[in-house]
């Protein structure tokens, strides 16, 4: 190998040698440092990172090559060679940008890292060649040939080829650790300047056989200057390796402040969006609970709760809409049918609102059995339904209809262990173009539906013109009725009870008449029944207990003897609570005595709660007055309402009287009631007797007590006085009084 090598017989400066390898190793650390890092820089900031990089690890390399050629064993002198030194410069920083930016390739192909280490090789081998002149003299040197030149360049590439790999891989954040990176610029330190050592042990000789080369001395520097030159090279990499961690901790927090501003934006994003999911999921359960809402409001505005048929407001929107189609379009056709229950305020009374719901509700389902699909169908109110009848074709058909709904709802239900009979009046009008509006329509409907209910109940009637005119009358009597109430426009008048068998008064019943600022004297049978279908029968009524006990002091100031006042109390004045406290404070304003009153009922009141009517019946005979039972046999006549009740008079009926020579049957049942009455201890009395042959066959059966045209119509109270002077005897012997009392009438008057 002598061939090879140059040897020569001094020795290395060593001090030179190990403040080299030192130099080349931070280099080599910074190279690493700032290949690492370049990578983590972008644009221009990676260019300058990069051009950075290069000039400061080529400062160092560079005055590391200026301290290995120092430290050879040759003879110096005082020149100094700076374009050599510039030329050494920019090989070493070109080498190290070189590096730098193979590091930053993510795929190392072989050829192209091939050529990049015989690149570095040969600027290895050239800084080699041109760091020495021929600077010894021929006795100190044996030269070498081209082969060790040749073997300066392998040893150059390959020493490239460990820097760029070694490089290229500790630049990596997985061998970011201080001790890996340490190692691997140690490594590259001891191989540049094993690389360097021998390059220059071979390159000195040929480059001084090299023709055209300037021959002077090695390259001088004062100790002075090489010392200033190394520590300010160890300055600029101990500052490159301070700028790259700072710069490397700044980036590691900035990226950790990016990072957590950029967490906490996502976090903010994230709760804002699972805020906004929750306020959307709240806002859709909102929007469907007040969807709900809405459709149960609107459900409950227009559907009755019993039925859940519609009620009347939806019922008279449709009503509007079809008269506007019908007013728009001639071939539009409508028809309503009004449907009122004739007994159902009866059955409510005696079984209660609970099973009169539960009735209603049968009726309803019958009803939508019978509406088609464009048919609308409506509980008003109470009892009364509607049915708006989609294009019929015919008014026939709509009678048709009418009919089959009385069918189905004459149908018994069971409700309550009972099978309760129904019927309905049905009123039918068209849905008329020339209406005003669709109140009219319903209106005349009514109308219909009212006539119905006269002509007895259980029919359907068709409206014609007619009955509006008595609809109007009706309402004016119904106002008439309310003013006469109001203001007292009402006279009693008095029919005397007598004593048959010798014709002396018993009594007197009260009879009132309404006196009509147009029409005179108003009989009570065209008022009595409208009084009771308006409510005002009990203020009638009232009226008539107050106004017949004062009378009564009248008549106790001309008539000493048993006198009895009997008046007509109907069923509803019985169901106002307040009518026996009414009763007691009445006998007591007026100082009447009980015993001489007495109280007429119909049989119909006995349909009502009887418990209720036993107690009250038990309470008005505690007070002395007396109960009568008028009318009886024509009602709800029952044997056993004698036991349940305490009665004290029966009241033969005027029909069955006056029917008694016509049939035997008439007579046996007015000769049954006077033996019942006798069996039972009762007073009996007749009314409605006209001729003699009726009173006489009255008295033989055995009737006391009697009243009718024979002895008197009913009088005003004045001449009710002037009957009780002169009593009412049917004999010869008073016919002159008799005909005498028209006269007294108008004296008392």
């Amino acid at each position: 190998m002598s061939y090879l090598f140059f040897m020569h017989n001094g020795s290395y400066n060593y001090s030179y040698l190990a403040i080299s390898l030192c130099l080349l190793c931070i280099a080599a650390y910074t190279l690493i440092a700032f290949c690492a890092h370049v990578a983590t820089a972008h644009g221009r900031i990676k260019v300058a990172w990069l051009t950075i990089g290069a000039l400061i690890t080529g400062t160092g390399i560079a005055m590391s090559q200026l301290l290995t050629y120092r430290a050879m064993p040759l003879s110096q002198s005082n020149a100094q060679d700076w374009p050599l030194i510039l030329l050494i410069y920019t090989a070493a920083v070109l080498g190290a940008a070189t590096t730098l930016v193979y590091g930053q390739w993510a795929r190392h192909r072989p050829l192209v890292t091939a050529a990049i280490a015989l690149l570095l090789g040969g600027t290895f081998a050239l800084n080699h060649l041109l760091g020495f002149d021929k600077v010894i003299s021929p006795s100190n040197i044996i030269y070498s040939t081209y082969p060790s030149m040749i073997l300066s360049l392998i040893l150059g590439v390959a020493a490239g080829y460990v820097v760029l790999k070694t490089t290229a891989v500790l630049a990596q954040p997985k061998y970011a650790a201080l001790w890996q990176r340490a190692s691997g610029a140690l490594l590259l330190g001891l191989v540049i300047t094993a690389v360097s050592l021998c390059g220059l042990e071979t390159a000195g000789p040929v480059a001084a056989s090299i023709p055209g080369l300037p021959s002077h001395d090695l390259i001088n520097l004062s100790t002075t200057e090489l010392y200033e030159a190394t520590v300010f090279s160890f300055l600029l990499l101990l500052f490159a390796l301070s700028a790259i961690s700072l710069d490397h901790r700044v980036s590691v927090q900035t990226e950790s402040l990016e990072s957590s501003d950029a967490q906490h934006r996502m976090t903010t994003a994230l709760n804002e969006q699972r805020a906004v999911r929750v306020q959307n999921a709240a806002l859709t359960e909102e929007i469907a609970e007040r969807q709900k809402a809405e459709s149960r409001l609107l459900h409950v505005a227009f559907h009755d709760n019993v039925t859940q048929l519609h009620n009347r407001s939806y019922f008279m929107e449709s009503l509007a809409e079809a008269l506007k189609q019908v007013q728009g379009n001639k071939k539009s056709r409508w028809a309503l049918l009004y449907i009122d229950l004739d007994n159902f305020k009866s059955v409510n009374d005696m079984f209660g609102h609970r099973i009169g719901d539960l009735l209603l509700l049968a009726i309803a389902r019958r009803l939508q059995g019978c509406a088609r699909e464009h048919d609308v169908l409506a509980r008003l109110q109470g009892d009364e339904f509607t049915l708006l009848f989609a294009n019929p074709k015919s008014i026939e058909q709509v009678i048709r209809m009418g009919e089959r709904i009385l069918t189905l709802i004459e149908e018994p239900i069971s409700l309550a262990g009972a099978m309760l009979p129904m019927t309905a009046s049905i009123g039918v009008c068209h849905v008329n173009e020339s209406a005003a509006e669709a109140a009219e329509i319903l209106r005349d409907a009514d109308t219909a539906m009212y006539e119905a209910k006269r002509q007895g109940g259980s029919r359907c009637v068709l409206y014609d013109s007619a009955m509006h005119e008595e609809a109007i009358a009706a309402l004016q009597a119904k106002l008439e009725l309310k003013t006469a109430v109001e203001q007292e426009e009402f006279e009693l008048y008095y029919q005397p009870l007598v004593r048959m068998e010798d014709a002396s008064v018993y009594g007197m019943e009260a009879l009132i008449r309404w006196n009509h600022p147009v029409r005179g004297l108003v009989s009570p049978a065209e008022f009595i029944p409208l009084a009771e279908t308006t409510g005002h029968i009990c203020a009638i009524g009232n009226w008539v207990l107050r106004q017949g006990c004062k009378d009564f002091k009248r008549f106790r100031e001309v008539y000493a003897g048993p006198l009895l006042l009997s008046l007509n109390v109907s069923s509803q004045q019985l169901d106002e609570p307040v009518f026996f406290s009414y009763l007691t404070s009445v006998l007591a304003e007026t100082g009447m005595t009980p015993s001489s009153l007495q109280l007429e009922l119909t049989e119909s009141v006995l349909l009502k709660d009887a418990a209720r009517l036993g107690r009250l019946f038990r309470e008005i005979r505690a007070l002395g007055v007396k109960i009568a039972f008028d009318d009886f046999g024509t009602g709800y006549s029952s044997l056993s309402y004698l036991q349940r009740y305490p009665i004290d008079t029966l009241k033969i009926d005027q029909s069955f009287v006056q029917n008694m020579g016509k049939g035997s049957a008439n007579a046996d049942i007015v000769k049954f009631v006077i033996e019942l009455a006798h069996v039972t201890n009762m007073e009996v009395s007749a009314e409605g007797i006209e001729v003699p042959e009726q009173a006489l066959a009255l008295l033989e059966r055995g009737c006391s007590i009697a009243q009718g045209y024979l002895y008197s119509r009913p009088v005003p109270l004045a001449a009710m006085i002037a009957i009780l002077r002169f009593g009412t005897k049917l004999s010869k012997n008073n016919v002159a009084i008799r005909q005498a009392i028209p006269t007294l009438i108008r004296a008392t008057s």
